[in-house]
């Protein structure tokens, strides 16, 4: 038998084995006759697709993309079991969905997947061993867990990991622990539902990742990861806490649109590319402390129903955040604006925290309603500055302030309990305003509360 004959051969038999073990994984009774497969056959089933798949992989006598072509083959099979409508789980109790039938089989997929995706640390790394992290001055609560992203070159992949995996609207009724996983290709998750916590922290994305339209039920850990390509977390529900802290985003990264029951926390990253926040909704407290941020970063139309902390990061290109409206405190306190920053028409029930920013760009707070204190205090704005049209309902704070050019406040306008410190205060030069206790130019102080009360303000 010639060697060419023989390689057939194996082929054939492989590929026979493939069908047979996908019919046996999705409970498919014998032609021949005799009962469905038992659960304990269906889990050896998996570990036998994965053999399978391995064995392909490892088949030197076949070119490389014949190979990933059989074992993509095999993945495919094991996600579309995964994003396929599962009754036992479904009618499960909550609690108890995982230890149906099909949970089981689909915990063991997903551990199986997670064994072979993993990385391994490279024994000769070429560069640093985890990817750099621009924190700013100051200590993350979680900065040694945080600041060690894996980084290509540094870390190996598994070997399923160059392969694509498709969960798209799988609903996972186990705890998911994809940690420490490497996606060396496409990877979605798009409208998938986690009942349980997810952990997909200290992973590196080689490409695309998608995670948008998803719900996270539990407690939810991005952490600590690396972004190659685009990522996108766009229209999600977050029922829980969830961190995507000590991240490193080296493509754009989308949070469009999602929703947020607990606190968030996107701490200690790095952006370099475009990053939009737009249109989300977050009821707890907000972290963004301490990142860096490389292109356009987009915060606007988003309600904040509790604190924000996003003091110490480093805005490299403009900065959008107009309309938002943020209910509890908001501090961008130390932060550098190096091309723009544009908070106009936003709204602040507990007042902004701006002391010792930089604005090396346009700088525009035109329309904006501070109800709490405003603190502009030891900042300074190289350029233009636009506070036009804004309402002050407390104290706004401008102490050794320094404008280059001279702030615009035209129609600015102080209710009666409100006033305006500017205390060493420098406008183009000259002091801010003619006194302590005065406004600047184009502002007014209302000094009847009823003109406030009829909206004449």
């Amino acid at each position: 038998m010639s060697e060419a004959h023989g390689k057939s051969v194996d082929e054939a038999k492989r590929l026979r084995r493939l069908k047979s073990a996908l019919g046996r994984l999705n409970g498919v009774v014998p032609a021949g006759g005799g009962s469905a497969p038992s659960v304990a056959s269906r889990l050896n089933t998996v570990d036998e697709l994965a053999a399978l798949a391995d064995e392909w992989l490892a088949d030197t006598s076949v070119v490389e993309q014949a190979r990933n072509r059989r074992a993509q083959s095999v993945i495919t099979a094991l996600c579309d079991y995964l994003r396929s409508p599962t009754n036992d789980c479904d009618t499960a109790p909550a609690d108890a969905a995982h230890l149906s039938p099909a949970g089981r089989i689909r915990t063991h997929i997903l551990d199986t997947i997670r064994q072979h995706v993993r990385w391994r640390e490279n024994p000769h790394p070429v560069g640093p061993v985890h990817a750099e992290l621009s924190t700013g001055e100051g200590t993350h609560p979680l900065a040694a867990e945080l600041n060690q992203p894996p980084k290509p070159g540094a870390v190996l992949p598994g070997p399923w990991s160059h392969l694509a995996f498709n969960f798209s609207n799988a609903v996972f009724y186990d705890v998911v622990d994809l940690g420490e996983a490497y996606w060396a290709g496409p990877v979605t998750f798009d409208g998938a539902v986690f009942t349980h916590d997810a952990y997909f922290c200290n992973s590196l994305y080689g490409e695309d990742a998608v995670f948008s339209r998803c719900e996270y039920r539990g407690y939810v850990l991005f952490s600590n990861s690396t972004y190659c390509g685009a990522a996108s977390f766009a229209e999600s529900t977050y029922h829980n806490i969830v961190y995507f802290s000590g991240s490193v985003y080296e493509g754009c990264v989308v949070f469009t649109g999602s929703s947020y029951r607990a606190a968030a926390d996107y701490g200690c990253s790095t952006y370099n590319a475009g990053a939009d926040f737009s249109g989300c909704t977050h009821h707890g407290t907000v972290t963004y402390h301490m990142s860096a941020y490389g292109g356009e970063t987009n915060f606007t139309n988003s309600l904040y129903e509790s604190h924000v902390h996003a003091a110490n990061s480093t805005y490299n290109a403009q900065v959008l955040a107009t309309g938002c409206l943020y209910r509890g405190r908001a501090d961008f306190s130390g932060n550098s604006f190096a091309e723009g920053a544009n908070f106009s028409t936003a709204a602040y029930d507990d007042g902004i925290t701006l002391t010792g920013s930089i604005f090396a760009g346009p700088t525009v707070f035109a329309s904006c309603r501070f109800v709490g204190d405003a603190d502009f205090t030891d900042c300074t704005c190289t350029t233009s500055a636009d506070f036009s049209g804004t309402v002050y309902w407390d104290n706004a704070h401008f102490d050794r302030a320094v404008f280059a050019i001279a702030p615009v406040f035209t129609r600015a306008r102080f209710t009666p309990d409100a006033a305006m410190t500017s205390v060493g205060a420098l406008s183009a030069g000259a002091p801010l305003t003619a006194g302590e206790g005065e406004l600047p130019p184009g502002a007014r102080r209302l000094t009847d509360w009823r003109d406030v009360e009829r909206g004449r303000t």
